[in-house]
């Protein structure tokens, strides 16, 4: 795991301006002296005392403590015995031994266990006043650890959860490290992927703009890379990737590029299934006998194919622009059939068309509204063998 990858604003698990002190110790007039002195050094301390180990243990589980300070001495469990007898889930807690009757000893034994810190009690106030500090720095450290512990924890359930494969590699395109999505978007465990070079896998015709793109993170540490690419998923199966990339060569927790990759292939496949079609769709409407014309909502042609520029008797780049109205006599009325079709999925019918050399021709139409939203369809056919036009 690369620690420190990331960033997360932290929102709980750091301090709220109080400091609960559970203090233990069997001197009743002591544990109460300490409380008072405590509370005067800082406001923020609130001292919560009790007399035993057993009953600093219940009231531990009961109470929300920042801090723990024990006596070493006391009857039934000494504060060592009863340290390791804190359960696990408040084992970030910061535990100071602040005893009268220890030793270099004790001392060295309460360190090796994990003890925080170690503290003589001595005659005079001036010894609360090094306890409060004390006290303070190691609720500190022990919130700033947590912060970290928690942001470790997140990051690493985001990386696992993420269906994005993320790498870190070095400026040669080594691959350091490999989130686990990697076996299901590039085929390959992390294990598979560690030390070895991130250009194998990419398709030969594709290798030059991944190097471009590597190149550019190196120059530029503020460029942002985005390529897609093939990439050879293994068994002889190539798959579309996209790629974003972002240099952290100079951050000393990922010392790397990062590069989040996405599998694209289905996204290309359908990509190219609509290529085809429009291919197809373009191809039937230029060479199509009918004339076709594409209009927007206001009626304004926006495209034809060739007979019916032939049938307009206008090239295409004059005949984009207009409307039918341009081309009927002087009683059709446009808007007034263009707003009924508006209210209709389909209308037909008959009308006479005059031609951009004046030359009237008897058309039958079939329009079609809403081919592709915005765009309306009008297939037109001369006829010779009607009497007159329907308007």
């Amino acid at each position: 795991m690369v620690d420190g990858f990331g960033s997360w604003t932290e929102t709980n698990g750091g301090s709220t301006g109080t400091v609960r002190i559970l203090h233990v110790d069997d001197n009743r007039d002591f544990a109460a002296l300490t409380a008072t002195y405590l509370e005067r050094e800082s406001e923020a301390f609130t001292i919560l005392s009790e007399h035993s180990a057993g009953a600093g243990l219940d009231r531990l589980r009961t109470a929300d403590v920042d801090c723990i300070v024990s006596d070493y001495q006391m009857p039934g469990e000494n504060g060592l015995e009863f340290f390791e007898g804190i359960p696990d889930q408040y084992a970030h807690l910061p535990f100071i031994l602040f005893t009268g009757q220890g030793s270099e000893e004790v001392a060295s034994d309460a360190f090796s266990l994990g003890v925080t810190d170690y503290l003589q009690k001595e005659v005079g106030g001036d010894q609360y006043t090094v306890l409060a500090n004390r006290i303070e720095q190691a609720v500190a450290n022990a919130q700033f650890q947590r912060r970290v512990e928690l942001t470790r924890e997140r990051f690493k359930t985001l990386v696992e959860e993420s269906s994005d494969a993320i790498l870190v590699v070095g400026p040669t395109g080594k691959i350091r490290y490999a989130t686990p999505a990697t076996e299901h978007v590039l085929g390959r465990t992390p294990d598979e992927l560690l030390g070895t070079d991130g250009f194998d896998p990419v398709h030969d015709e594709d290798v030059g703009v991944v190097a471009q793109e590597l190149t550019k993170l190196i120059e530029d540490p503020t460029y942002r890379a985005r390529v897609e690419f093939r990439y050879d998923h293994g068994a002889d199966e190539w798959i579309w990737v996209e790629v974003r990339g972002r240099n952290l060569l100079d951050s000393d927790a990922i010392d790397g590029i990062v590069v989040y990759v996405r599998d694209i292939d289905d996204r290309r496949g359908r990509e190219r299934e609509l290529q085809r079609q429009t291919a197809i769709s373009q191809a039937v409407f230029e060479e199509a006998l009918d004339a076709m014309v594409i209009a927007d909502d206001d009626g304004v042609y926006v495209d034809a194919n060739r007979a019916a520029c032939e049938l307009f008797g206008l090239p295409r780049e004059e005949l984009l622009g207009r409307t039918i109205a341009e081309f009927t006599p002087e009683e059709y009325d446009f808007e007034r059939h263009w707003t009924a079709f508006q209210e209709t999925d389909r209308d037909h019918g008959r009308l006479t068309l005059v031609r951009a050399d004046g030359e009237r021709r008897l058309v039958e139409f079939a329009a079609t509204r809403e081919i592709v939203p915005g765009r309306h369809l009008s297939i037109l056919r001369v006829i010779d063998d009607v009497d007159a036009p329907d308007q």
